[in-house]
């Protein structure tokens, strides 16, 4: 392909991206038996201004091609801040070392309050994965599957080069050279692919499926950061590539679906109307959060997740799962944390924000609605979540709250049952020669619809009250979402409606809001068979 023809095809992609003239070449081609194959395909993109020259360099052999080099003003660049993260693996080898520190008993032991003490839980912790070198900085790492007989094979090559380029050399000796390196490339990457092959049949033989797709995204280089972190539609459909208007696109996307459009979410008068709530709640909504009820929660959150806006991993907390009783003093003082939050209902300030990543679903992956966006949640938020979740869940399985059609999110329920029954129900119908009506109903958006003064008032109606509620009350009163493309993240903007993706607590939050919409629609009688749900 030539350059007149890539330049049309990016065109076409819609890829945003921009060419740059090389200025000592004429365009790609093959030139048969001269060295090299030329090329200038010098594309940017999310860059201030275009190189201030680029050139190719027909006096490096480093492959086919003969290199290009182009250079840019530092002023067109960001170079962007290196992240440090959490290495679990070597902060279990200390793990002695981090929860016998001392910072984390005068904290345990201390008079303060729910924001101080979760904020020092944090900071301390940082302190002790640095004190105890486990922090990493990614940074870029080459790896190669050359065999050291092929390194060999392109050094003596590249002299061969050098050589020619000096008239020191006949080009014949170079093309040998250069022929042989290049069956001995062939031959590593062929062995490379036949051990990747080999090892994802053992991946899938294992049903280890997150390793086989952490490899197949690797290999394709398709993450769903990398989507999003591409082209994207504004509102108008132009085409955006520069990383700061990107992420405006994004904070105004989700910003418009955590927003309050009709300006009810958060109406107490609105729904006090329309939902009565006048029960007695259920004497469990008051019980208290035991350490068991904690352990239980923290082996029920899976590992190497990403953490949320503190960057605390899952498996920091899981260093006091194993203890019987509240006995180290990072124990102690997460005991406490989520005691004062449980009896209190406030969230700390440091827990209040969740980072947002788009995640593709289908359709043109530059337009914004075709993504959803999953919540990166604080792990000690999430821990409490999921044991607000336990605690409704027990409530619901005592007193059969939840109607049994609802079979989504339910412990001991699946879908392939309702199936099933759905099955069995339109084959007998049919063997009668009787016609069947079904209705499929696909909320859309339907996290994103839900108002946080309708929740609550639903699950008073339904008995859900005192410190219970009050603790979910806390998780909506001012949750905060922040965007992340790429490695740009938003500022914060408020979350005003709905209920937030990948929480714990939300699937059964959803499933008690949505669980009346069944009254009256519970099926009809058919002769004298009881109502269809019962069929």
């Amino acid at each position: 392909m030539d350059t007149q023809a890539s330049k049309k095809l990016t065109l076409k992609l819609g890829t945003g991206f921009q060419h740059a003239k090389v200025t000592n070449s004429t365009g790609s081609r093959y030139n048969k038996s001269t060295v090299g194959r030329m090329i200038d395909h010098i594309y940017y993109a999310g860059l201030n201004s275009r190189p201030s020259w680029s050139t190719a360099n027909r006096f490096l052999d480093l492959f086919d091609h003969m290199p290009i080099t182009a250079q840019w003003n530092l002023d067109a660049l960001e170079v962007p801040a290196k992240k440090t993260k959490i290495n679990a693996k070597k902060l279990l080898l200390a793990e002695n070392n981090f929860v016998s520190h001392n910072r984390f008993t005068v904290l345990a032991e201390a008079e303060m309050g729910l924001n101080e003490l979760c904020a020092g839980l944090i900071d301390t912790g940082w302190d002790q994965y640095a004190r105890l070198g486990a922090l990493d900085a990614p940074g870029e790492t080459i790896k190669t599957v050359l065999s050291k007989n092929t390194i060999k094979k392109i050094k003596k090559r590249r002299k061969k080069f050098k050589k020619l380029t000096k008239n020191n050399c006949p080009i014949r000796d170079y093309i040998k050279s250069k022929s042989n390196a290049n069956r001995s490339i062939k031959a590593d990457r062929k062995a490379q692919n036949a051990k990747s092959i080999k090892k994802i049949a053992d991946q899938i033989l294992n049903n280890d499926s997150k390793s086989y797709w952490r490899y197949i995204k690797s290999y394709t280089g398709k993450s769903s950061q990398s989507i999003a972190d591409g082209p994207v539609y504004d509102k108008n459909k132009n085409l955006t590539t520069e990383k700061h208007e990107k992420i405006k696109i994004w904070t105004n996307h989700f910003g418009e679906l955590a927003k309050d459009a009709t300006g009810n979410s958060r109406s107490t008068d609105k729904w006090e109307n329309l939902i009565s709530s006048d029960c007695d709640y259920y004497p469990e909504c008051d019980s208290t959060i035991l350490w068991s009820d904690i352990t239980d929660a923290l082996r029920d959150t899976p590992n190497n997740k990403a953490p949320g806006a503190d960057g605390v991993p899952s498996e920091v907390l899981k260093l006091v799962m194993t203890e019987p009783s509240p006995t180290s003093s990072p124990a102690k003082l997460i005991q406490k944390i989520i005691n004062l939050m449980y009896d209190t209902g406030d969230i700390p300030q440091c827990l209040e924000t969740s980072v947002v990543i788009p995640v593709p679903k289908k359709g043109d992956l530059k337009d914004p609605d075709n993504y959803r966006g999953i919540s990166l949640i604080p792990t000690l938020a999430k821990l409490v979540a999921k044991i607000v979740a336990t605690k409704l869940s027990k409530i619901d399985a005592k007193y059969n709250i939840i109607v049994k059609e609802q079979a989504g999110f339910r412990n001991f329920e699946e879908c392939a049952g309702q199936a099933t029954t759905l099955y069995e129900i339109v084959r007998g119908r049919k063997i009668q020669n009787k016609e069947t009506w079904l209705c499929y109903i696909d909320y859309s958006k339907a996290y994103e619809r839900v108002p946080h003064m309708a929740l609550l008032h639903k699950l008073r109606s339904v008995g859900i009250g005192g410190k219970l509620l009050n603790m979910i009350k806390g998780m909506y009163d001012a949750p905060k979402i922040a965007v992340r493309v790429g490695n740009e993240v938003s500022n914060p903007t408020e979350y005003l409606c709905g209920v937030r993706q990948r929480c714990p607590a939300s699937p059964v939050l959803f499933d008690f809001f949505i669980n009346d919409i069944f009254k009256g629609i519970r099926g009809v009688r058919d002769n004298d068979y009881k109502r269809g749900v019962d069929y």
